[in-house]
């Protein structure tokens, strides 16, 4: 059945939601990012902050890692 201009298909349809559900993921966290980094500089030193954030997102990544192989 050939497909007219104008028209879409599922597919086309499906990959347009993924992207857009995608993009506003991203959106939402790297924007509480700035919020959350905000929050807590009120309540730990910057430095202490940063440390935590690596050690955290480093376990994560090696938990991934772990599991992915």
């Amino acid at each position: 059945m050939p497909v007219l201009a104008g028209q879409k298909t599922m597919q086309q349809r499906s990959n347009r939601s993924k992207l857009i559900l995608a993009l506003s993921l991203v959106y939402v966290l790297w924007g509480s990012t700035y919020l959350g980094v905000k929050i807590a500089t009120e309540v730990l030193p910057p430095f202490l902050l940063s440390v935590l954030r690596f050690i955290l997102a480093g376990g994560l990544m090696m938990g991934i890692g772990f599991t992915v192989e």
